[in-house]
């Protein structure tokens, strides 16, 4: 059983590099991959062998990267990559987490005051602990007007950020250029050292025609999978993905999009609790490195 979706507390995640690794042994997993948000940084403290020696299993270099494509923004999954030549330019190109969050939140309430949409930026807001989207969010649904504004009509945090990042109509969407890189140059930095790109849980974007878009992509980018299992798939979807890699001759992925024992439904190495990541999945793409 492998896993090559797991967050820790290096960005969003619960567990500490240490804790994950135990919890993967725990869980007799043979493979794994920590895909933190836009850092490698995890990767530093698996050098001490005393961490390192708390995973029996292999481990693979890989992070989660968000990236802006034709104005939207997506998720894409880097596995396989050269650790040193990928880390400096991951931290020089999306800063810190705090610092890519107040760019975006002081972007997003100027774009309220342009379109006069009241926001309460007077909630306390920490943007090491919660996302701009988040707070803007919760800002936007505290005033009373907004709940029947027609711009506003969301049923939660997560489909207002997957509209607002990808609706260029929308008046509250911004360029994730301001603080992601573009899909053009993490395809050239990390091809060139060694890695391999995958579209990250297709099913979490609010696209119609899920083919047309996937075809659309690939056509365009040298990117070279998709996540085929993620916690939120149902086995339907999974069946769906499988095929259209096959078809298109791309490679799969999968993890749990594990961020703690109390973050998320999803366990490490399963998706809902009926299924699980099987090795072969990735036996022809993947090398063991020196972690």
């Amino acid at each position: 059983m492998i896993d090559l979706h797991m967050h820790t507390t290096v960005s969003d995640g619960e567990d500490t590099v240490e804790e994950l690794l135990k919890n993967c042994e725990r869980e007799n997993l043979s493979l794994i991959a920590i895909t933190d948000h836009n850092t490698v940084d995890g990767y530093q403290e698996l050098k001490d062998e005393n961490v390192r020696s708390l995973f029996s299993g292999d481990i693979i270099s890989g992070v989660e990267l968000d990236v802006y494509v034709e104005g939207g923004a997506i998720e894409l999954l880097l596995y396989d990559f050269d650790i040193d030549q990928v880390s400096d330019w991951v931290k020089e190109r999306y800063r810190t987490r705090e610092e890519r969050q107040h760019i975006t939140f002081n972007a997003i309430v100027e774009k309220c005051r342009e379109h006069n949409i009241k926001i309460n930026t007077d909630l306390y807001w920490d943007p090491n602990n919660e996302y701009a989207h988040g707070a803007i969010f919760r800002m936007l649904m505290d005033v009373e007007e907004n709940k029947n504004h027609p711009d506003l009509q969301f049923e939660n945090y997560r489909e207002f950020y997957r509209i607002t990042s990808m609706d260029k109509n929308h008046p509250l969407y911004i360029p994730f250029s301001l603080v992601y890189a573009s899909i053009d140059e993490v395809e050239e930095k990390v091809h060139k050292a060694g890695g391999k790109l995958f579209l990250a849980h297709l099913f979490y974007y609010n696209i119609e025609n899920k083919e047309e878009f996937l075809d659309d992509l690939f056509s365009k980018y040298d990117i070279d999978g998709i996540e085929v299992y993620h916690y939120s798939f149902t086995k339907e979807q999974i069946e769906w993905l499988k095929d259209y890699c096959v078809k298109n001759n791309l490679l799969m992925s999968g993890g749990s999009d594990y961020h703690g024992e109390g973050a998320r439904i999803s366990r490490i190495g399963v998706g809902k609790g009926d299924y699980v990541i099987p090795e072969n999945l990735i036996e022809n793409w993947y090398k063991v490195q020196s972690f």
